[in-house]
């Protein structure tokens, strides 16, 4: 199939991000799809509309972007941290546009919380694909029940090879920063005083380690425990089988997640976070236990409603292709500022 694949964040400087974009060109590929129509994260800001009709009318007015929409077969938006607290509107917007046009159409990777106006579009939508429990209830809560699979992060390829030994040091990441009052202050505190253990900052969404997201589990797992304030830094902990100490980001994503191993929801948002480290690392069955449920389901079945083409060589052509969109997107800038621009520009509606 001919796809057309929005909220792609292969120029996003983040870990889960580019392992997000890599998952999705290798699982559309060895399906044997073509993404021939790409769209990075804040390129259709200019379809945003908390207004469903008037939202609509935004994209079929569009002649440019219909002409795109009518040569794919079928429309996949990456729903990763988008469609929650009335965010990602342009994303529903685009996928009624294609209903419309009676494209398949796919909402995946997603989570959602927040966001009214738009019931008659998930019912509309052919697939739509969730990462977490709660996401699921929001949305059953709307008349249409989702597939609940895990993120796509675990099927991007990674190296065994660690960027360096943490010799039982205990890596923090870092966290979304609506949450700089509680969960980063709380990480900050740990990192100053992190006793028995020493701490060591391991950002995810930084320009020095992003180029080198596919060593990031393999590093983790040099460590005895990791504390994140991150859904793709719990990924990462789960990938290199380690515990971990999880605090809240700016949805319910994690809470969504740990729920279906309810024993892990003591190592969420703890009050001590240094107890909770000691504690999790003497409860490794249920660790194990969640590894298992998001490990056990690979190969995901992420886009089963497209339908598989065996094809050899389409793992190879789409990671190819991706490389030469970012290459084209970011114009000869880092990547991450290439992003950042196209964000401010569709935040005032320049995009």
């Amino acid at each position: 199939m001919q796809i057309m694949l929005l909220n792609d964040t292969g120029l996003v400087s983040h870990v889960g991000c580019q392992g997000v974009s890599d998952a999705h060109a290798r699982m559309l590929g060895r399906a044997g799809h073509h993404v021939t129509q790409r769209y990075f994260i804040g390129q259709v800001g200019r379809f945003r509309d908390a207004d469903a009709k008037r939202g609509l009318r935004r994209v079929l007015a569009d002649d440019d972007f219909m002409r795109r929409l009518n040569a794919v077969d079928a429309v996949v938006v990456n729903g990763e941290g988008t469609i929650h607290h009335a965010a990602g509107t342009e994303y529903l917007n685009v996928l009624a546009a294609a209903h419309k046009l009676r494209k398949a159409t796919l909402l995946v990777n997603c989570v959602l919380e927040g966001t009214e106006g738009f019931d008659h579009v998930f019912r509309a939508i052919d697939d739509i694909v969730v990462r977490d429990s709660r996401s699921a209830r929001w949305l059953e809560a709307r008349g249409r029940r989702p597939r609940v699979i895990p993120d796509s992060f675990v099927e991007a390829q990674f190296d065994p090879q660690p960027i360096l030994d943490l010799a039982g040091q205990v890596p923090v990441t870092d966290w979304h920063h609506e949450r700089d009052a509680d969960t980063g202050a709380a990480s900050l505190r740990f990192l100053r005083h992190p006793q028995p253990l020493r701490a060591f900052f391991l950002p995810l969404m930084c320009g020095n380690i992003a180029p080198h997201w596919r060593h990031v589990p393999a590093t983790m797992k040099t460590a005895p425990a990791v504390v994140t304030g991150r859904h793709h830094g719990v990924y990462c902990a789960v990938l290199a089988g380690v515990p971990f100490v999880a605090l809240s980001s700016n949805t319910h994503k994690v809470a969504g997640l740990l729920e279906d191993v309810p024993e892990l929801m003591a190592f969420l948002d703890p009050p001590s976070i240094a107890d909770a480290v000691a504690a999790a690392r003497g409860r490794p069955d249920a660790f194990r236990r969640l590894e298992d449920m998001i490990l056990g389901q690979r190969p995901l079945a992420t886009f089963s409603l497209l339908g598989t083409t065996p094809d050899g060589a389409g793992e190879t052509r789409e990671i190819a292709r991706l490389s030469r969109d970012v290459e084209a997107a970011s114009g000869g800038l880092p990547a991450d500022l290439a992003y950042r621009i196209q964000r401010r520009s569709a935040e005032t509606g320049q995009a």
